[in-house]
């Protein structure tokens, strides 16, 4: 049985349906394929109430999800063999068995975290920067004032930003690190500002997060889902703290920021993280925000349209 719906569009209207009649030919590839000659009927049918599941499109289409569907519909983009346009694409001259697979990988890691988002009663933002000065910690703390219900700010940035109790960040870490089961108390002493938000502040030094390991974040965020006090978490992540790479997956979504006379230090971490850290880099969003604080109406529209494009 069918359990998924694929949506093909690519210029070579023979590959298209050549892939599609063979996906469906298949009884027991849990895909079915519809292939389309025209990217306009494309956008017409994710524009209605269908049950589309993944987009496999000509890397060369023009495609902005925030534009042209009504919910987030992930995209596996075909290219032939030259530059990559897009990060999560798959040479499309090889055998549509390979494809196949290909596939069905992608539908497994979006059913494992759309299944995660549906579990999840807050969401989770991971925001960071490999360069400086681009308004990293004023997009962190705008994501916490903007959104609904109750947000908690964490700060793991390679020097404090803003002043607050480092007494305070010190508890929290020791408790992350050995699993403490007053994590609870501590959380709940936190005062909340005027927009609901709690701040568990950057410690002084860098350092102090080299002995956290991945597993801490975990059980964090395991012991948050138990607690149910927030519906937004946010961590403002520095360079210089961040330990694991690895713990970008433990987040909903991911904010990476950019700067236009940056591209090269860009550049260079794009390819790292493709490379290294594949899936990962698969829900990785590269940004570029207003140089603007973080309680500015132009702040608070930006991050506002930012999220609707979630």
């Amino acid at each position: 049985m069918k359990q998924y719906q694929v949506v093909i569009y690519d210029e070579e209207i023979d590959f298209a349906f050549s892939l599609m009649n063979y996906m469906n030919g298949l009884k027991e590839f849990p895909c079915m394929g519809i292939a389309f000659t025209d990217m306009e009927k494309v956008r017409e049918y994710c524009k209605e109430d269908n049950q589309v599941d993944l987009l496999l499109l000509n890397q060369n289409v023009e495609w902005n999800p925030m534009e042209e569907c009504a919910k987030r519909i992930p995209v596996l983009w075909l290219n032939q063999g030259q530059d990559l346009v897009h990060k999560n694409s798959v040479y499309k001259y090889q055998s549509a068995e390979n494809l196949l697979q290909v596939i069905i990988q992608q539908m497994g890691q979006q059913t494992q975290q759309k299944e995660r988002y549906e579990t999840d009663s807050f969401t989770v933002y991971g925001v960071y920067s490999p360069i400086g000065r681009c308004g990293k910690t004023n997009l962190a703390r705008a994501i916490c004032q903007y959104q609904q219900g109750r947000s908690l700010y964490i700060g793991l940035e390679t020097y404090q930003s803003f002043e607050e109790d480092t007494c305070m960040s010190q508890e929290f870490l020791y408790k992350m690190k050995v699993h403490s089961k007053s994590m609870k108390e501590l959380l709940e002493r936190l005062e909340e500002d005027e927009y609901k938000v709690s701040y568990i502040p950057s410690a002084l030094c860098y350092l102090d997060y080299r002995e956290l390991v991945m597993e801490d974040i975990q059980w964090f965020l395991e012991q948050l889902r138990q607690m149910n006090l927030y519906t937004t978490v946010v961590f403002d992540i520095g360079t210089g703290s961040l330990f694991d790479f690895r713990i970008f997956s433990l987040f909903h979504y991911n904010f990476v920021l950019t700067l236009e006379e940056e591209r090269e230090k860009e550049k260079h971490f794009r390819t790292f993280m493709n490379q290294s850290f594949q899936t990962i880099y698969q829900n990785i969003q590269f940004i570029q925000v207003p140089n603007a604080s973080y309680d500015s109406i132009k702040m608070e529209e930006y991050v506002v349209n930012l999220l609707k494009g979630e």
